[in-house]
């Protein structure tokens, strides 16, 4: 029996932002999946992020050009500073710190 190989090769990765800093930025959600190639732009509904949330995936590469853009970095630190007021999420132990830092370093 032959396996097929996977599409996606490469490590993907994801972030949550907040929704409606991004559609703000933007202009609407339709126009951030525009603006950001490379990556998927869907709903979210992590547990702990409340429903103002948007998963932002794909190969970590464009995940990591899609965080340069000022929206999508401001709608990170957003999400990202709401979630930390509230302490321990259910997940933070799969959390990457050093990427967090980076992103909320460079307000």
């Amino acid at each position: 029996m032959e396996r097929r190989r996977a599409e996606r090769t490469h490590p993907q990765a994801l972030v949550i932002v907040q929704r409606s800093a991004l559609a703000d930025g933007f202009g609407d959600l339709l126009a951030a999946r525009g603006r950001l190639p490379g990556v998927e732009v869907v709903d979210s509904d992590y547990y702990d992020a409340g429903p103002d949330q948007a998963l932002i995936r794909g190969p970590w590469r464009d995940l990591v050009a899609a965080l340069t853009n000022p929206v999508v970095a401001q709608a990170a630190r957003y999400l990202a500073d709401q979630v930390m007021a509230t302490g321990r999420t259910l997940h933070w132990r799969g959390h990457n710190h050093l990427l967090a830092e980076d992103v909320l370093d460079d307000q």
